[in-house]
């Protein structure tokens, strides 16, 4: 079977991984992004609803990730954020609970990676959306499997004046995924929506 994660390297608007945990989605992400920001000059906005510190952020995981590639070294890891020393790609942390002006004033996203988006509040989502609008940028969302009270099933979230082309939303299983990322032989489902499809 497939890479169910394969999609990551595919131009989507929007990409959604939705799992319990062992899926592997957060670890496929880390490696994916890893690996861009070593072959181009890009910028990846790190966010989960409510971020105390950056222990609480992606940061760690990120770095296990470049230490498992092997390519650790051609990384800066900072207080606050980290930056490939060659491409000059940078990962930036925030929390969106209350932190509206500092979400707002961050400029040049190419991709946002959204954690937990589950917890992920109407406001939240009402600030990052648009600040997320360089041309060709992407927001990728993991979550537990979503519910009807989700906002991933909401209209207004994916409403047509930010979409591009389409999205796409994949669930993931235990059997169909690692920890390490690798894919195992099971199906995955994937659901690709239209410019004006809800979810």
């Amino acid at each position: 079977m497939a890479d169910p994660f394969r999609e990551i390297w595919r131009p989507h608007r929007y990409k959604v991984f939705y799992g319990g945990r062992g899926s592997g989605k957060s670890w496929a992400v880390a490696q994916a992004l890893m690996v861009m920001c070593d072959m181009a000059n890009i910028r990846i906005l790190c966010c989960r609803e409510i971020q105390n510190s950056i222990k609480d952020s992606s940061y760690q995981i990120l770095r296990d990730t470049a230490e498992r590639l092997g390519i650790s070294g051609r990384f800066s890891f900072l207080e606050s954020e980290i930056r490939h020393k060659l491409t000059g790609s940078r990962f930036i942390f925030k929390g969106l609970l209350r932190n509206e002006q500092s979400v707002k004033s961050t400029e040049g996203i190419d991709i946002c990676w959204v954690e937990e988006a589950q917890t992920v509040s109407e406001s939240s989502w009402e600030v990052l959306i648009p600040t997320v609008r360089k041309q060709g940028s992407e927001r990728i969302r993991l979550q537990k499997p979503p519910c009807e009270r989700s906002t991933l099933m909401r209209i207004r979230i994916f409403r047509p004046s930010y979409a591009l082309r389409w999205s796409m939303t994949r669930l993931l299983t235990l059997r169909s995924t690692s920890t390490s990322g690798r894919a195992f032989r099971a199906p995955c489902r994937m659901l690709r929506c239209s410019r004006d499809a809800t979810a």
